[in-house]
């Protein structure tokens, strides 16, 4: 491994509530703790994830992070500045560097580390539009090309420096993913199916943040317009929900939900079992995932998914796979669920466990390509 890793790591980035993003830097912190690292935190506010990061780091700063704007002046980053060059210079650390959790906070971090003298560390996990170049030519404007070093997943990296869309060499690095707790074997699905209520019909589940990005709106009344699905189905929300948004839904399914066809689980720690007592997992949402973290959680349960064919999901689980759907066809998904077939080809056993060898091997070196990306800490001041 070449040179030696910093003795400190400063994240920055604007949230530290639940999302895919956050469950990422929170394995980074989680591996750089584990290497001895001293991991700091700069954040503007305290989300419902701020005690696991807070547990990860031995000091945070909070602070309003400015946005890159024409407009602003050096004075709008002045009280930035000022307050996060003090708390690094307070680490004291003979090396350290900045890592930037993704797009928005990269403009300021990068002018706080040549101000404090701290390499930084760019990190995209911004959603992407493989056959648009737009979010990545934003990240060029917000100052990755002046960044120390870039970071990105495999399908990211391959496909900006194909098409030369930066100047810099991008350093891979993919999400960790769970494959012990996200496993098929690991769970007795009829046992979970009967404490959870599910024993009588067939489940789709969808997994994420409630919102009309996810799908998730559009999913509820697709199906609460088909008496087919209501009949043989249930459909089963879970991840964060606003407490408006769940109010809004409960009105609604009060009205149009007597059967209980529909369930709204909310945030959970147990999604691995429900994925074990569902029969299909249901992505509709529009935004383009980068990874698509809990589709990648589903396939390694071995359960058949339906999404929408864009961002990296081709890339991940090939152009072929019958779930994916043209992007402009979402209606499709319906007719897909209520022609859902366990013996047809969209269950081939052979297809599913050939997607979950090729996810592992994709997923399998998180340690080894951060230890790769920390190692050379020559510029680490």
């Amino acid at each position: 491994m070449p040179g030696s890793f910093p003795e400190a790591l400063i994240l920055i980035h604007d949230s530290t509530n639940l999302g895919g993003a956050e469950l990422h830097l929170l394995n980074i912190l989680k591996t750089t703790q584990s290497l001895g690292i001293r991991n700091y935190l700069i954040t503007p506010s305290k989300g419902s994830l701020f005690q696991q990061f807070e547990a990860l780091v031995e000091g945070y700063c909070i602070s309003p992070i400015p946005r890159p704007c024409k407009l602003k002046t050096a004075f709008t980053y002045y009280p930035f500045i000022k307050t996060c060059k003090q708390f690094i210079q307070s680490i004291e650390a003979k090396s350290s560097c900045i890592l930037v959790g993704d797009l928005y906070p990269l403009w300021a971090s990068i002018k706080l580390g040549k101000t404090s003298q701290t390499p930084v560390y760019s990190l995209w996990q911004g959603e992407y539009d493989f056959s648009s170049h737009e979010c990545i030519q934003k990240w060029a404007r917000y100052g990755a090309n002046n960044a120390d070093k870039l970071i990105a997943n495999t399908f990211i990296k391959q496909h900006i420096e194909a098409n030369r869309l930066l100047h810099k060499e991008i350093l891979p690095l993919d999400p960790k993913v769970d494959t012990n707790t996200f496993s098929k074997e690991n769970h007795n699905r009829e046992s979970l199916r009967k404490s959870f209520g599910w024993e009588d019909r067939q489940v789709a589940v969808c997994v994420g943040r409630y919102g009309e990005g996810k799908g998730q709106p559009w999913l509820i009344d697709s199906f609460l317009k088909d008496r087919t699905l209501k009949k043989t189905w249930k459909l089963v929300i879970a991840g964060p929900i606003s407490e408006g948004d769940r109010n809004k839904l409960a009105s609604i399914l009060n009205k149009e939900n007597a059967d209980q066809p529909i369930e709204i689980l909310g945030e959970r720690a147990d999604i691995a079992e429900i994925y074990a007592a569902s029969d299909l997992a249901v992505f509709p949402g529009t935004v383009q995932e980068s990874f698509g973290l809990s589709m990648i959680e589903a396939a390694l349960m071995e359960l058949p998914v339906i999404a929408l064919k864009q961002g990296a999901l081709p890339y991940i689980f090939g152009d072929d796979y019958p779930g994916l759907i043209p992007k402009d066809e979402r209606s499709s998904i319906i007719t897909l669920i209520k022609t859902f077939d366990k013996s047809s080809q969209f269950t081939n056993s052979q297809q599913t466990k050939n997607l979950k060898e090729s996810i592992l091997g994709i997923f399998s070196n998180f340690e080894l390509q951060l230890k790769t990306i920390l190692g050379d800490s020559d510029q680490a001041t």
